[in-house]
């Protein structure tokens, strides 16, 4: 019985103590541009272990407008 408590509190440590999220690995990307002028771009986007994703895109001028998804 004490082994498999210590069996469930050690499997529980691996999944709750970030442990399998580094076993599982994740990827992201990302781009960015700018020219002389202030005109600029970025793009990310991230897919993590579990498979969740997020990411951000944006669009901006020199004169202050922005566009992002």
């Amino acid at each position: 019985m004490i082994v498999k408590i210590a069996t469930f509190f050690a499997l529980l440590f691996v999944v709750r103590g970030g442990l399998y999220h580094g076993l599982a690995g994740g990827s992201s990307v990302s781009s960015r541009r700018q020219d002389d002028f202030g005109n600029y771009a970025f793009i990310y986007d991230i897919v993590d272990p579990l498979r969740a994703t997020n990411g951000r895109r944006e669009a901006g001028d020199g004169y202050g407008n922005k566009q992002s998804d």
